[in-house]
């Protein structure tokens, strides 16, 4: 038996007489998540920006009008969501990490970075360690390429620079293909850092990446096959129901 396979194995076997708990983690999460869709689109029909009709499934729209406002809503949207969804997936991350342990607890840990203004202030402090360090490797591993596809797009707009564009066009997906080479390992290393986090509360949230970084240094291609060996359960749920993936 694989490691991948005992790790999937004994997963299952801690979820046994748990499976509605870890149902309701799934569906608080799911929960949450759609009402931050809904209301997204909600601010957009409010706004006049899609007609209630395009929303409600109607009438299609080649695209949408007022993009500066549109802009802004999706962004308001969105960091409203990091930052009240943040403790919430703290939450999650400590009910699994703690039933992995063989541990009994309760459902209502999800809505423990909730309880207090220090709590709270902890897990937004994660957040923003965590998006400055994707942030960072995205610009180093993906602005060469995205800069190079935008020259050519801008280059093939004039006959003069074609031949131009057709150098900058290639050496573009080059360059973010070996982005994408750079950006995943980058990404593996911090796999440890919430779960560190929510098990160590004196950690703070710069040492949990720091210290994650360190302890995945030799086992990134371990956590990128075991997330690879989840791909057929993943595109499954895409045309199924997500709570499969519990």
């Amino acid at each position: 038996m694989s490691p991948n396979q005992q790790l999937k194995r004994e997963a299952k076997f801690q979820l046994r007489g748990h499976w509605p708990q870890a149902l309701t983690v799934t569906a608080v999460y799911l929960t949450a998540t759609l009402f931050f869709a809904v209301l997204q689109e909600g601010l957009l029909v409010l706004t006049g920006v899609i007609p209630l009709k395009a929303a409600l499934g109607e009438i299609q729209i080649a695209q949408l009008p007022h993009p500066p406002l549109t802009f802004i809503i999706n962004s308001v949207v969105t960091v409203f969501r990091l930052v009240l969804l943040a403790p919430l997936v703290l939450g999650i991350v400590k009910w699994f990490f703690r039933r992995a342990q063989g541990e009994e607890i309760s459902v209502s840990v999800l809505f423990e970075y909730y309880s207090s203004g220090e709590q709270f202030v902890r897990a937004l402090a994660f957040l923003a360690h965590g998006l400055v360090r994707v942030l960072a490797w995205g610009c180093v591993s993906f602005l060469p390429g995205g800069l190079c596809l935008a020259a050519a797009a801008y280059q093939r707009r004039s006959f003069a620079h074609y031949e131009a564009a057709g150098v900058l066009e290639p050496l573009g997906l080059v360059l973010l293909g070996l982005g994408f080479l750079l950006f995943i390992p980058m990404m593996l290393r911090l796999f440890l850092a919430p779960f560190l986090f929510v098990e160590d509360s004196s950690l703070s949230a710069g040492m949990c990446f720091r210290l994650s970084a360190q302890k995945m240094r030799f086992f990134r291609g371990h956590l990128f096959s075991l997330i690879c060996s989840f791909l057929g359960w993943l595109v499954l749920c895409l045309f199924s129901f997500p709570l499969l993936y519990v």
